[in-house]
Formats: structure tokens, sequence, C-alpha cells
């Protein structure tokens, strides 16, 4: 749309216009063609992706103006090249090692606060079941044993 106001001049806008019309045209009489030529062969999920096959085709992967960030094409040019973990964060990701060893420390901090917390709170209450437990368990009288025992 931005190439028609571009264009300046009428008949520019006219030329464009037209060529458009006509790869319309083109595009529609093929679809009839394919249609024609496998109509009830194909599923919908067939003429779908025959679709995006074509669009694929027509349409640019991305906006000409887009130029890849040289950052990111390194970082995925050391992965593909097997660079993972540690290594390719520090290499490409700024302030990396610093982060992550606040990460580390905080980890490693809340670890033990939950150990030092939960392993008296567990042992309270695996304690109070067990003495529950022991206090229900009696033993049977001798003249209330069953016969199966």
């Amino acid at each position: 749309m931005v190439e028609f106001f571009a264009a300046g001049t009428r008949s520019e806008l006219c030329e464009l216009l037209a060529g458009f019309v006509a790869a319309k045209e083109k595009a529609t009489r093929a679809a009839r063609n394919i249609r024609r030529k496998y109509g009830e062969g194909l599923s919908r999920e067939e003429y779908i992706r025959l679709a995006n096959t074509l669009r694929s085709a027509v349409v640019p992967r991305r906006k000409p103006d887009r130029r890849p960030k040289p950052t990111i094409t390194a970082a995925y040019e050391d992965w593909k090249a097997g660079m993972r973990g540690a290594e390719l964060y520090r290499r490409h990701i700024p302030g990396w090692a610093v982060t992550a060893a606040i990460t580390a420390s905080v980890n490693r901090r809340n670890c033990w606060m939950r150990s030092e917390a939960g392993t008296s709170g567990r042992e309270e209450t695996l304690e109070k079941g067990k003495a529950a437990s022991d206090e229900s368990r009696q033993e049977p009288e001798p003249g209330n044993v069953p016969s199966f025992l």
C-alpha cells in the first residue's frame, strides 16, 4: 500500500494496480485449475498446506528493511557449532555471570531456609503421626482373638 502512495503520478499508480490485478487473476486461474484437476482427491487440510506452500513461494520470508542483528547471528552460529550452557551465555549475554552468581546465591539461601524450616516441622509431624498410630494399635485381648489368626 505504501508503494501505491509513493508512486507519485497517477499513471504509475495505474500501472502498479494493473500489475497487481493481472497477478491476482493468474493466481485465481491456477487455483481453479488445481481444484478442477484434484477436486475431490484432496482434503481440506491438504488444500490449506497447498495454499501455505504457494504463499511461502510468493511472499518474502521477512521484510526487506529488516536486517538480522549481528549479535543474535553470532550467538546462533556458536550454538550451531556446539557451544551450550554457561559458556554460550557468558559469551553472548552481557552481565550474565553477575546475574547467574546472584541467582545462585539466592537459590542456595532459599534452599537452606526451606531445609531448616522444613526439617523440624516434618520431624514433629512424623513423630505425632507415629505416636497416634502407636496409640491406635492395641493388642487384642486373649479371648477376643479372631479365628483366622
